[in-house]
Formats: structure tokens, sequence, C-alpha cells
């Protein structure tokens, strides 16, 4: 999160990153299978820190490489990048620490992300 100082009191204020749209163009046949996959992803994490909190790797890898190739197919890359590096750190026998920490970093990236909103005049 970046940090940024109140002006005249020096207190610093949380700013919320900013949300994560797809990167596909957004048109009338699209916009409800981006909506459904976006809705979606808070299940998705749920299951990814359920897996995580009874130490299934193996279902957080096949979790992650599902969520990897329908995170690219909807236009959310950083979602893919981070699922990728996910799978490949629960399946390579990292420290669970590691994959943890993989694992928060797909779940803040899937609590930002947004359904489109239909283009105007569609």
């Amino acid at each position: 999160m970046r940090r940024r100082k109140a002006e005249g009191n020096g207190t610093s204020i949380e700013a919320a990153p900013p949300p994560i749209v797809s990167t596909l163009e957004v048109g009338p046949e699209v916009v409800g299978l981006i909506t459904e996959f976006v809705t979606g992803l808070p299940e998705r994490a749920a299951a990814l820190e359920r897996s995580l909190a009874s130490d299934d790797l193996d279902g957080v890898a096949d979790l992650a490489h599902r969520l990897k190739g329908s995170a690219a197919g909807y236009g959310f890359p950083s979602i893919m990048s981070a699922a990728a590096n996910l799978e490949a750190s629960a399946r390579s026998g990292a420290a669970i620490w590691q994959v943890a920490g993989c694992v928060q970093a797909v779940v803040a990236l899937c609590r930002r992300a947004r359904a489109p909103r239909e283009a105007p005049g569609s």
C-alpha cells in the first residue's frame, strides 16, 4: 500500500491500491463472462487459503494452475503472473512460509479485481 502524508499534521494515510480490471476490450459479448470470473474470485481465494491452512500444497498448486489459466483468458495478467509464481512455489517444495507469501499476494490481487462496465452504447 502506498502511504502519503496528510497535509499539516504529519500523519500517514493508507491509500488503497487501484482496482484491477480486465485488459480485454469490453463489449457486450464479454462483459458477462468477465463479470462471472470476477464474481468467483473470492471463492477461489478462499479455496487457496483453505488448502494452505491444511498444508495441502498439491491442492494449492492445482488451484493456482487453474486460476493462472482463467486469469490469462479473462485479461488479468497480474493475477495470472502471481498465480504462476504461486504454482511454481507450491510445486518446488518451497518452505510453507514462502508459499504462504505467494498465496497472500494472489489473494490481495483477487480482492482488487473489478468487473468491467459495459461500454457506452453497447
